[in-house]
């Protein structure tokens, strides 16, 4: 055992003499040790922001035996450092921002008292721009709040400096800024009080670069409404003397609180206030002895917007006009449509069958008149914001699948002031193949619809069904009388779906759930007296 213990002392002793030999060899020869310099990474790519395509800085390893330096590189590249000590050395390589084309640079790095170089070759891809403006459309209420389910924001993302603008003249849009920086940001913005009375419409305008987006802000101009038995009103008439006649019940629809600010003596209004929302109100006329009377009663919400609405109140003294008996108050042949086919004489309306709608088709572009500026000066849309009146050849077609209209004759009938007629109101219709509608026609104002379903509204009137499909449709005369037209007579003719309804689109059959469809075309609309007594 104690020998086996002195075998290990001396094994130790000897290991640790030929170390110190072997150390002291290593001082020795230090000058001798050829130099070392050698970078692990010599290529680098990088995108347009100085980093790699995953977001990182790339980075070479470099060993060295001695010191080192930086002797030339491009100055658009940048070294987590440029000189060094002998050693093993992690250095992260990165750019600026590339604006312009690819390009490529290069680092040479000199090993101190050596001949010895590393290159090293940097490529930067150029910058793409990028640019989503969201949402594309915002719907704002007319007080300026933003509609149910939106907010009055819209996002901005992109990797570039940015800019928002408005349309020359837009005072009612303010954005909460109007530039930023690269990136993604929600940007709010206020609207004012629309005033207008009418729809309006800005395109916001972001501009990244050389990329522009848009987003779309759509602020309803609606304030009021006024109906009657649930159809929208624009002028309220009373009789003179008629005690059942004296009185009327309206719903007036509002977009805030209001109160009635005028009215003539004659009238009483109750309730003279209401609130956001509708509310009933009464109007009762006294009795008019004397000549037919006209004033008006004007509603005022509580940001100021008014509403000022025509009452009338006739005379129980009225006398005919003296037009003779075929004398035509209105008279139009649509020979002012153009750019549609004439599908109705066509075999079961076949090609040519093209239907221009009036309110998205450029017909001075194709070489007709402006049909939506001729329909406009003649006739009210009851669904405008369905767009669905089309341009045949020399006549109308409405409708389409789930939206219908009416459309009121604009003018007033010229029947002599304080007076009145008895008047046929006649039209042409045809069905689009067999589509089951029916037409009605529907006064305002003075008068009365002989044989109608109510003395507002006729009876359903039904074009020839175009079954037979080896035939050119079939055009149909419908005529319905009114007794004691005025001047202030307004004449409505629709679909008999959409104006039961309300004045509002039927979108399916009730008795299947399928898509409603009661398309149909108009011709040769004419007012004439009738035997008046």
């Amino acid at each position: 055992m104690k020998l086996h213990k002195n075998f290990i002392f001396a094994s130790a002793l000897a290991l640790a003499s030929g170390l110190g030999l072997a150390l002291t060899g290593c001082n020795d020869d230090d000058e001798k040790i050829p130099a070392y310099f050698k970078a692990d990474n010599r290529e680098f790519t990088l995108e347009y922001d100085g980093l790699t395509d995953k977001g990182e800085e790339p980075s070479l390893t470099l060993n060295t035996s001695g010191s080192w330096k930086v002797s030339q590189k491009d100055e658009w590249i940048h070294l987590s450092r440029e000189s060094g000590t002998r050693g093993s050395h992690k250095i992260f390589v990165t750019a600026d921002e590339n604006t312009g084309d690819p390009r490529t640079g290069f680092v040479e790095i000199k090993l101190s008292g050596s001949n010895k170089t590393e290159l090293l070759a940097v490529s930067q891809n150029k910058k793409v721009g990028t640019l989503a403006v969201s949402p594309a459309l915002i719907s704002v209420t007319t007080l300026g709040n933003a509609a149910e389910g939106e907010t009055l924001a819209f996002t901005i993302d992109t990797n570039s400096d940015w800019t928002v603008s408005l349309p020359a003249g837009c005072d009612w849009i303010t954005p909460s800024k109007t530039s930023g920086q690269a990136g993604k940001e929600k940007i709010s913005f206020t609207a004012a009080l629309n005033q207008t009375g009418a729809e309006r419409e800005a395109r916001i305008t972001v501009t990244a670069g050389a990329l522009s987006r848009y987003t779309t802000v759509r602020q309803d101009g609606t304030v009021f409404s006024v109906s009657e038995n649930g159809k929208p009103i624009s002028k309220l008439t009373f009789a003179a003397s008629d005690a059942a006649g004296l009185s009327t019940e309206l719903t007036v629809g509002c977009i805030e609180s209001w109160t009635l600010t005028a009215k003539p003596q004659w009238l009483t209004v109750t309730p003279s206030s209401g609130d956001a929302g509708e509310t009933k109100v009464t109007l009762t006329a006294e009795v008019n002895t004397e000549a037919a009377r006209e004033d008006y009663i004007t509603i005022t919400t509580a940001h100021g917007l008014v509403l000022t609405a025509p009452v009338l109140q006739l005379s129980d003294r009225p006398e005919p006009d003296s037009k003779a008996v075929g004398f035509v108050y209105y008279n139009d042949d649509f020979s002012w449509v153009k750019g549609g086919a004439d599908q109705v004489s066509n075999i079961n309306g076949g090609a040519p069958n093209d239907a221009r709608n009036i309110y998205t088709w450029d017909f001075k572009t194709n070489g007709f008149d402006d049909v939506l500026a001729l329909f406009n000066q003649k006739y009210t849309d009851y669904n405008a914001s369905a767009k669905v009146i089309y341009a045949m050849d020399g006549y109308l077609k409405s409708n389409k699948g789930g939206a219908q209209t009416a459309i009121a004759i604009k003018d007033a009938l010229p029947i002599e002031g304080g007076h009145y007629a008895n008047v046929d109101v006649t039209f042409r219709a045809a069905k689009n193949g067999t589509d089951p509608m029916t037409v009605s026609v529907v006064i305002e104002g003075e008068g009365e619809i002989v044989d109608g379903v109510s003395a507002t509204q006729s009876k359903e009137l039904e074009p020839f069904n175009n079954s037979d499909k080896t035939i050119p449709w079939t055009w149909t005369d419908m005529k319905v009388t009114v007794k004691g037209a005025t001047a202030n007579t307004r004449i409505i003719i629709g679909a008999t779906p959409f104006i039961n309804n309300g004045f509002k689109s039927v979108a399916t059959y009730p008795d299947n759930g399928k898509t409603s469809y009661y398309r149909w075309f108009m011709d040769d609309l004419k007012v004439t007296r009738i035997e008046t007594k």
